[in-house]
Formats: C-alpha cells, structure tokens, sequence
C-alpha cells in the first residue's frame, strides 16, 4: 500500500515538473515603432545675382522627411552633418550649409518636411559630380524617449563648364553719317557632356576700347555637348553721341580689337536644374569685312 502511495506521489511530481516546463513564457513587450525617414536631392539652383557672376558657385536642395507613427508629439533635431564632394570632404570655407530649425513639434500620427540647402563652389571639380549629405538625427518623445538615426543621400550630375562666346566676324551692311549698320557673327562653344540651349541675349559690342553698340537677341541658339554652333546678330552703331571720324576709321578697319559682353539665359533638358543664367565678358580680334 506504502509502495502505491510512494509512486503515486511521485508520478504527481513529475507531471508537476514537466507542466512547469512547458508553461508559454510571457510576450516581451514590443518596443513602439521609430520615426520614419525620407531623404532625397531635390534641385540645384544658380543664381547669378546671389553669387557676383560665379556660374560654378550653386545651390544644391535636399528634402527631408520625417514621419511620426506614434500617439505622442515628436521632437527632431540635426546633430550634425558630413559633406562629401566625389568622395572627398570640401574645404569648409567653400560650402555654406542651412536649414530651417525644427522648433515645433511634430505631431502624432503625422509628418513634416523641411528643405536644407548646401551652397558649393564646384570650380576645381572633374566634369561629374557626386555631392553627399549625411545627417546624425535625435528623436525626443514628449516623454523623454530618445532614438538616434542617420541618413545620407547624394546628388550626381555633370559639373556646368561656361560656354565660350566669341566673335569670328563684322560686316559693314550700311554706313552712312548718321547710322553704320552691322552684321556680326557670334560663335558659341559648348565644352559641356550637355546640350545647351541660349535664349534672351543682352550684349554690348565695343571696339578698341569704344562703345560701338548694342542689342537684345530673343531667338533660341541650342548647341550640341562638346561642340558649337553660330548665329548672326544685327547691330546698328549711332554717331549722334559719338565724334565724326570715328564712321572713316571703321570704314577704313581690316580687323578690331572687340569686347563683346552681356548676358543670357541657358535651358538643359533635365529634371534637377531647370534654367540659370549667364554672364559673359569675351575679348579678341576680328577681321571687318565690307
């Protein structure tokens, strides 16, 4: 009977263990989700009027978007930021970098966009470019949780060379005592892996040192990558201003010393810089033909 009892007692204990065993241990508890991130180049952007004429210094945007997916408001901040130009830092002194703060707080369940713009002068670079930004990111909950992130993201593009304007001749059409009626040949040299197309010209034409005259060219000129192309510009000096002799000596020119300057507006096909501008100052000798 004693012997019964002894294993009974002892198949309840082992059945107690392996029930033990075999108990589901409990879930761990899920960590909430992170904020989400979208980091993406935007455009580029020259703006002759913002740098002196300086067709290599430009503006790159990137856009940044974070997205809250949880019930409490969220707070971001830049820590700080890393720039690299093909795989190189860039001197500090060429690069200018900005954004807006984000002061508020993004609220939950929704999200918020800003745009950071990195000003680069990309004069001393190869013809390709590649420009990228990377951004070590703090999270702050209203509760005080904290999640760090980085992203990077990077813009590839040809760098843009200047075309080259030049005059290659000036024909007398007309002359009279008041009024010298010109036909000028204008050669435009596109060392770009781009077509380029000009529009909206405003030039000068001087001679040896002389006003001659000048002209607004609203007719399209496109010039293949790494090549060139001409157009002819119809200009009309007026000696009301200017001394007398001046209409003999140009008669009596086989070549001339000429500064042909102004501006233009260039256009490429392509979806990361829509149009800029141009500024051009060109000198040399040609030949006048009458």
């Amino acid at each position: 009977m004693r012997y019964n009892e002894l294993m009974i007692k002892t198949l309840l204990l082992i059945a107690f263990v392996l029930f033990a065993g075999c108990k589901t241990p409990p879930p761990e508890k899920s960590l909430p989700p992170s904020p989400a991130t979208e980091f993406l180049f935007d455009r580029m952007e020259i703006d002759l009027s913002q740098t002196g004429g300086n067709i290599h210094l430009v503006t790159l945007f990137f856009r940044l978007k974070i997205e809250n997916p949880q019930s409490s408001a969220l707070k971001a901040d830049i820590q700080s930021h890393k720039i690299t130009v093909n795989d190189s830092e860039p001197d500090p002194k060429t690069t200018v970098f900005k954004y807006n703060d984000m002061s508020d707080y993004i609220e939950p369940q929704s999200s918020h966009e800003i745009m950071l713009e990195l000003q680069i002068n990309l004069k001393e670079y190869a013809q390709d470019i590649n420009a990228a930004l990377s951004l070590d990111l703090l999270f702050q909950y209203e509760e005080k949780s904290e999640i760090s992130a980085s992203v990077t993201t990077s813009a590839n593009f040809p760098n843009i060379r200047e075309p080259v304007f030049s005059i290659t001749s000036i024909k007398i059409k007309q002359a009279d005592l008041i009024n010298v009626k010109l036909e000028t040949n204008l050669r435009v040299e596109n060392p770009n892996a781009f077509p380029l197309t000009l529009s909206n010209f405003k030039y000068e034409l001087y001679g040896d040192g002389l006003f001659w005259a000048d002209g607004v060219e609203n007719d399209v000129l496109t010039i293949n990558s790494n090549s060139r192309n001409e157009t002819t510009l119809y200009l009309t000096m007026n000696f009301i201003n200017m001394r007398r002799s001046l209409l003999d000596e140009i008669i009596a020119m086989r070549d001339v010393r000429y500064r042909f300057t102004g501006t233009a507006e260039a256009v490429i096909d392509t979806p990361w810089l829509e149009s800029f501008g141009l500024k051009f100052n060109r000198e040399g000798y040609s030949p006048v033909i009458r």
